[in-house]
């Protein structure tokens, strides 16, 4: 789930068995997974600060075994 807040989204997620982090692939026209907006080796949940307001994000999460 991503829940909007001022400047912020509170991005959470169900572990995944045997996960040991995440990546969170991020963008604002839409995301792949070689966005070069990547924040690596997160748990849940992950707050994404210093955003825009007004502006939709985009987000890919995979887990890192």
């Amino acid at each position: 789930t991503a829940v909007a807040g001022d400047g912020k989204v509170t991005l959470s997620w169900n572990p995944v068995s045997g996960a040991t982090s995440y990546n969170i692939y991020w963008n604002i026209s839409g995301v792949v997974k070689t966005s070069d907006n990547n924040i690596a080796n997160v748990t849940p949940p992950h707050l994404h600060i210093n955003l825009t307001n007004g502006i939709s994000y985009y987000y890919i999460i995979t887990a890192v075994n």
